[in-house]
């Protein structure tokens, strides 16, 4: 087979890729995102924002030297009406993980504010973890036969998802969310409103009930006649 012929092949099938999938944005596409959305005022209420967002760039630029980006030949064509998707974004390159780490330190700012939660700069997280670390056992002493705490609002927080997430840090994604449990544990706390949810063994049945065993578990028949 020619190359003009594997060549066209090859173009043929990453128009193919180009369809079934969204083409990843390349890290400094992503630099320019962000930072146009912050201009926008976005992120105003993330006081961390200017900060993340220069970490970013100073680890894309580190990259940067060491791995230029990728592109596709000049003599590679796509008669495709979409962009032609870079080949190689730093942020998945393990030698480089400062990259990946400003990525996802933006990218949990860009999830509180989708999902419209408080702001949680790092130095209030790292206050957040401090008073969980202290009173941890305080807390599992409340909660001896399942390990979980209702907040008073039939929530359930396990505490040990909990710690390992507080050990993460406030540049994982999904900090918003954890410091917010936090936040919730803590008033629960001080207005004495925490309770342990039942555990399976410990559920109280209603007067009348029957047990009925089947292949998923039991099933509760309640007797009509009460």
């Amino acid at each position: 087979m020619k190359t003009s012929q594997r060549l066209r092949k090859l173009e043929t099938r990453f128009e193919r890729v180009i369809d079934a999938v969204n083409p990843i944005w390349s890290d400094p596409e992503w630099v320019a995102v962000f930072a146009e959305r912050g201009r926008e005022g976005f992120f105003r209420r993330e006081p961390d924002f200017p900060r993340a967002l220069a970490e970013y760039e100073r680890a894309i630029a580190a990259a940067e030297r060491i791995a230029p980006e990728i592109d596709p030949p000049r003599d590679f064509r796509i008669h495709h009406p979409r962009r032609i998707p870079k080949l190689f974004t730093w942020r998945n390159d393990p030698r480089f993980p400062a990259v990946g780490a400003g990525f996802d330190w933006l990218a949990a700012l860009l999830v509180r504010v989708l999902d419209r939660l408080p702001p949680v700069t790092e130095a209030a997280f790292a206050e957040l973890a401090a008073w969980f670390n202290e009173h941890e056992a305080v807390l599992r002493d409340r909660c001896p036969a399942t390990g979980q705490l209702d907040p008073g609002d039939g929530s359930a927080i396990r505490l040990s998802d909990l710690a390992y997430d507080l050990k993460a840090g406030p540049r994982r994604v999904e900090s918003g969310r954890v410091a917010e449990t936090v936040r919730r544990l803590r008033t629960a706390f001080e207005r004495g409103t925490l309770v342990e949810p039942p555990s399976a063994g410990s559920l109280v049945w209603p007067p009348g009930a029957i047990l009925h065993p089947d292949g998923d578990g039991i099933t509760v028949l309640l007797d009509r006649n009460l």
